[in-house]
């Protein structure tokens, strides 16, 4: 039997089935795909392993922990190996050819004799009848052997070339890799095999970035520009005069030619930062033409106009006010373009003085923090009386500074008699007369002085035994008679005598408010100053609060004196001015602006502790203090109807003792009468005072008549329990009028911080036209964001974390996001 194409068995064509030929076409489909994977994977799987294991090294970042030299070594390497393993180890790909097929299903089905090669063949002498019958029998054996084929499976080809598995290694550093980068994985991929961009690296090499930042005081935000800022010169850009200047250039050519800046006429180089960079950080010059150049060219250019900061204007808004304790208020008008920032006051002697009097040039200084771009009138307050030239003809100047120290003052100062505190207790006032003598004569009357002073501290009773007071004076009588005629020495007795007057005269409540002041301006102070640390800011404002407290604390006291002295404690008790001394919402201002001033807002901080210093001056628990008409008429009505009170619970005392005497109640009678009519002056009284009669006042005068009927009957058994309900309604009507006198006070001395029928803000803060006019801070301008601007304000911080956390971001990205962070 030969291979023969041109001699065709016409019986021979239908003898295969058409099922077989059909399921035999798709075998060797089947098996020529299998055929091609394997010979493609043993082609490719060298490679694959090679880039995986080298994208799982990128993805950990492994070579760039060894800097831009080992990201370079290991991307060399990588490109070695996908030229050099193709070369050497790969086979190359075949397609599988038709007998390949074939033999592959022979060998997988296990069939012997090749019968998928001989179904090729064709009968050479089909007309010869035992050649024909000896064709078909082979015909028929190998139709059998065709049907045990079977579906070709793919033999391992990895394992025999990889017996030491280094395939599994790669793939366990890719499945580490993705978990460590995460979403990042092709990014760190992409530096790996681009560890230096040659696009980036041109964009970077002529990158610049100016930042230029406005004091902050101006309020205008810091301004960024860059290379590819669109700068119209018809356009110049507004900065305001003080701002700082801050430029990065990166050039590899900088070695020849280092960039600089050029303002107008003047350049200033940029140092060299190193790695291509070069900076300037500099106040900004004041020019309107500015460029950044290199070697002859220009590479950045823009025009600019600088807002000049004008000073401070101030002028005289009014006559000067003294206060209870001679503390002067002069009212004033400021202006300026970014706000005044503080108001000094200093006192000089006028020149028509009859003498030249112990004492020197005092200066003082408040913050008033005024509104920019606005005229704005305040009249601080200065406490003068402790100077040793009160009662004496001054000269006052203000000036007003500004946030840049440009200063303004009066063009002509205020000339006035320097106010003279008066003083109630006869051994102040003595000790104060004496104090004059030293001042005004100092040399004659130093000796007599000292002798006044023995003979006061002979007398204990004097200053009722107070230690303190023995030891004070005791020690400035040896001073002035062991240094006669030293001026050092005397202005020291001057200043001991003042402390000692005003021990006596209000106990150690003037004492603990100069500590306040003393703590507020050391506050002040330290917020101006931009050295001060957050550790001393810190502790400065717990002695502001320890300050606070113990003048609160004294304030109570001396006012539950006073109220005891004047007969009007039942006004308010001890408890309920307590309660409205309560120092809660005073320590969460506090507290709230000791947050301030450590976030770094200290402009905030010191406008809270100007509005703390305010509220301050507006509590006055002197005795003295005027009183606004209708407290006086609510005073006095609850002061009548405590005597009424009184005599009626007498009159039922003794009633009861005539029920059990059995006595005559005519006397009672007219004293009851007498009540009653006095009760109808106080009603007329309250009508003036609170425009209506109350209730309860008419009905205990209805049971006062009822109760004189009874005992005009001699019946003071009857009388009794009319006397009874008309104690009742008076006691009521008592607590109720005590307790609007006490919100009415507390209204009026500030006690209640943040009340007081003030509108506040959720820090308790006053917003402006509290009600009742009661708010001392008629120019208070607290804006409270809503929930909508809290809600973009807390998105903006997000995305602001979010960006400065992409460490793919150019570094002066960074740094922006960065002090954007620490600014909010």
């Amino acid at each position: 039997m030969t291979h023969t194409p041109r001699h065709d068995d016409p019986q021979d064509k239908h003898r295969r089935p058409i099922k077989l030929s059909a399921r035999l076409g798709f075998l060797r489909a089947i098996a020529a795909w299998v055929i091609a994977a394997e010979r493609g994977t043993a082609s490719i799987w060298r490679i694959v392993v090679w880039a995986m294991a080298f994208a799982g090294l990128w993805m950990l970042q492994i070579p760039q922990m060894f800097g831009m030299a080992g990201s370079i070594i290991a991307l060399i390497i990588f490109v070695v190996g996908l030229v050099y393993i193709p070369w050497r180890y790969s086979p190359r790909f075949q397609m599988p050819r038709p007998v390949d097929i074939d033999r592959r299903l022979e060998i997988d089905s296990g069939l012997s004799h090749r019968p998928l090669s001989q179904s090729h063949d064709r009968l050479a002498n089909p007309q010869k009848d035992d050649t024909r019958r000896l064709w078909d029998v082979a015909r028929d054996q190998q139709q059998k052997l065709l049907a045990r084929l079977r579906t070709p499976r793919p033999r391992p080809v990895l394992a025999p070339a990889d017996p030491m598995a280094l395939r599994i290694l790669a793939a366990l550093v890719v499945i580490c890799g993705l978990a460590i980068a995460g979403p990042s994985w092709t990014a760190r991929v992409h530096d790996g095999l681009v560890p230096f961009s040659w696009p980036k690296a041109v964009e970077k090499a002529d990158a610049i970035t100016v930042w230029i930042t406005p004091p902050v005081y101006t309020g205008v935000p810091e301004m960024v520009f860059s290379e590819k800022t669109q700068f119209d010169p018809a356009k110049p850009i507004a900065i305001p005069m003080g701002s700082d200047i801050k430029v990065r250039v990166r050039s590899h050519w900088g070695d020849m030619a280092a960039p600089v800046l050029a303002a107008d006429g003047q350049s200033f180089a940029m140092d060299n930062l190193g790695d291509g960079n070069y900076g300037l950080v500099r106040p900004l010059p004041q020019a309107s033409h500015f460029r950044i150049r290199q070697l002859v060219f220009n590479r950045m250019e823009w025009m600019a106009t600088i807002i000049p900061d004008t000073p401070p204007t101030i002028a005289v808004a009014g006559e000067p006010d003294i206060g209870p304790h001679a503390d002067v208020k002069i009212p004033v008008k400021v202006r300026d373009d970014y706000g005044v920032e503080t108001l000094d006051m200093t006192v000089t002697l006028a020149a028509d003085a009859e003498s030249i009097p112990l004492g020197a040039d005092y200066t003082a200084t408040q913050t008033i923090m005024s509104p920019p771009g606005q005229d704005y009138e305040t009249a601080p307050s200065f406490d003068l009386a402790w100077h040793p030239w009160a009662g004496l003809p001054v000269q006052i100047s203000m000036t007003a500074t500004d946030h840049r120290g440009q200063t303004a003052s009066l063009n002509d100062p205020v000339t006035m008699t320097l106010p003279e505190r008066a003083f109630r207790h006869p051994l102040a006032r003595q000790l104060v007369t004496m104090r004059k003598r030293l001042i005004r004569t100092p040399d004659e009357a130093a000796s007599n002085v000292a002798y006044d002073l023995e003979t006061i501290v002979m007398s204990p009773s004097t200053y009722q035994g107070d230690p303190v007071i023995f030891l004070a004076l005791r020690s400035a009588a040896v001073r002035l008679l062991t240094y006669p005629g030293n001026r050092d020495e005397m202005a020291a007795v001057v200043a001991l005598l003042w402390d000692v007057a005003l021990r006596v005269e209000d106990g150690n409540m003037t004492m603990a408010y100069r500590s306040l002041k003393d703590a507020q301006q050391a506050l002040q102070n330290a917020l101006r100053d931009p050295t001060t640390t957050p550790e001393q800011l810190a502790q400065l404002v717990e002695e502001l609060r320890q300050a606070m407290a113990e003048y609160m604390q004294e304030m109570m006291r001396e006012m539950q004196k006073n109220m005891a002295e004047s007969g009007s404690e039942q006004l308010m008790t001890a408890e309920a001015l307590e309660q409205a001394m309560n120092t809660m919402d005073l320590s969460a201002y506090i507290d709230q602006m000791m947050a301030r001033a450590m976030s770094g807002d200290r402009n905030a901080a010191q406008q809270m502790l100007n509005d703390l210093q305010k509220m301050m001056e507006s509590m006055d628990p002197s005795a003295d203090m005027q009183l606004p008409e209708d407290v006086k008429k609510m005073m006095e009505s609850l002061g009548g109807l405590q005597e009424i009170i009184e005599q009626q619970e007498k009159l039922l005392a003794e009633t009861k003792d005539a029920k059990t005497t059995e006595s005559e109640t005519v006397e009672e009678k007219e004293r009851q009468e007498t009540i009653r009519q006095d009760m109808g002056e106080l009603m007329m009284k309250m009508d003036e005072a609170l425009g209506q009669i109350p209730e309860k006042i008419g009905e205990a005068e209805q049971f006062m008549r009822k109760s004189g009927e009874e005992l005009a009957a001699n019946n003071p058994g009857g009388s009794i329990p009319h006397q009874e309900d008309a104690l009742d309604r008076l006691r009521n009507q008592q607590k109720q009028m005590s307790e609007k006198l006490q919100q009415r006070l507390q209204q009026m001395t500030m006690l209640s911080f943040g009340g007081g029928g003030m509108r506040t803000d959720p820090l308790g803060r006053p917003i402006e036209d509290g009600e009742g006019g009661q708010n001392p801070w008629s120019k208070s301008k607290v804006e409270v964001p809503d929930e909508a601007e809290r809600r973009r304000i807390y998105d903006i911080m997000q995305e602001l974390r979010k960006k400065s956390g992409e460490l793919t971001r150019p570094d002066y990205e960074l740094d922006y996001f960065h002090r954007l962070m620490r600014q909010f």
